[in-house]
């Protein structure tokens, strides 16, 4: 096996069991939930993309910019950002988070419906953030070259603008948008 060869192998690994992993029980979560109340699992999945946005831009600006370890890991993105990170914080820890969420939402009295659909939007929001992410840095990818990229790097220019990496909505709100030409109106 060629030099590389491994590590790119165990980074497919990783991905692919870390995708696995999250939208399986995230579809797991929504069929137990449909059976209990599929408009309250509806209206869930939605508050819980939306709970983990607002989650991703907040340990993104805070966590891994901040002076802990995950700042450490999270640095060696910023030093090589077309390199996909294998780290068990990235991959996995989303998946304790929603486990502890589901846990503490039905130990709550949340229900199937609620603490399942809330839950599932958090494993779903979070998996489409890793891929279009991990697009925008993949070079000649159609996603490489639009608007997303081009807001996203203004976050490898300066740390502490677009936290949220993939829109605008939270830089805006939060006014840690790095405005360009490009990213003008």
């Amino acid at each position: 096996m060629e030099p590389g060869r491994g590590e790119e192998l165990r980074r497919k690994a990783a991905s692919a069991l870390h995708y696995a992993l999250l939208v399986g029980a995230a579809l797991a979560l929504l069929a137990a939930g449909a059976r209990d109340s599929a408009a309250i699992t509806a209206a869930a999945l939605l508050a819980g993309w939306l709970v983990g946005s607002r989650a991703e831009y907040a340990v993104h600006r805070f966590v891994l910019h901040g002076p802990a370890l995950a700042a450490r890991v999270h640095a060696r993105h910023h030093a090589a950002p077309a390199r996909e990170q294998i780290d068990p914080l990235s991959y996995f820890g989303p998946i304790v988070v929603a486990l502890l969420a589901w846990a503490a939402l039905h130990a709550l009295g949340g229900g199937a419906a609620l603490a399942g659909g809330l839950t599932a939007g958090l494993c779903l929001q979070y998996s489409w953030f890793r891929a279009v992410h991990r697009r925008m840095h993949r070079p000649g990818h159609r996603l490489a070259s639009g608007r997303l990229a081009h807001f996203h790097r203004g976050h490898h220019v300066d740390l502490r603008r677009n936290s949220r990496r993939h829109h605008a909505f939270w830089d805006r709100l939060f006014r840690t948008q790095r405005r360009t030409a490009r990213t003008q109106g």
